[in-house]
């Protein structure tokens, strides 16, 4: 009796220790992958916020070609160049190549607003202007929810190399959210491609 009772002072049952230290990582997991979901649900939303935007001006576009083509008869490149984007665009599927396609969308919209400034019977039709004040917002709306979408990335990135997973975690993790590789920071702006965890933006 008095060994036991000198060892319950003095001693620790090395099972209960166990279980104490496997609670307690399991608590910290738990946490962390809680976390780690909370930051990809983010990203997602930051995504489906870009995305509803892209296809706002996307849908736009018929109407801005339709009216350009019955002033801009000498300039059919620019409007084919437009087209081609646009269908490149409907085509995509994942992030990347809604990023790819896009910023070759935005670049050809641009040459065709730069184009129309030598057609000012055109620069003064009130649908024209109409459309290009729309797009325009559109295209500003677009490069504001870029940022919060870069946010997003960069922090799940962060945090997921805070915490020193195994590299098959991430897409474990990442499950279905658009941490898919690297398309919004230039690719849009510039129509480049670099590859990077972070999204290249999306003007």
């Amino acid at each position: 009796m008095v060994v036991g009772a000198h060892r319950s002072r003095h001693g620790c049952d090395p099972f209960f220790v166990l279980v104490f230290v496997a609670a307690g990582l399991l608590i910290y997991l738990g946490t962390l992958y809680n976390g780690l979901v909370a930051l990809r649900n983010d990203i997602n939303k930051a995504w489906a916020n870009i995305d509803v935007l892209l296809k706002q001006r996307h849908d736009e576009l018929p109407r801005l070609s339709d009216v350009c083509k019955g002033y801009m008869q000498y300039e059919r490149e620019a409007l084919q160049q437009l087209t081609e984007a646009r269908a490149k665009y409907a085509a995509a599927v994942t992030v990347n190549q809604k990023a790819q396609s896009s910023g070759a969308l935005s670049a050809s919209v641009q040459r065709l607003f730069a184009t129309a400034e030598n057609y000012p019977d055109l620069k003064a039709n009130a649908t024209f202007l109409e459309l290009q004040e729309r797009i325009t917002s559109l295209e500003n709306q677009i490069a504001d929810r870029r940022e919060f979408y870069n946010d997003a990335i960069n922090l799940f990135n962060t945090a997921f190399g805070r915490c020193r997973c195994p590299d098959g975690a991430y897409g474990w993790i990442r499950g279905s959210s658009n941490v898919s590789g690297s398309c919004f920071r230039e690719t849009v702006r510039g129509g480049r491609d670099e590859s990077s965890d972070t999204l290249n933006g999306l003007d």
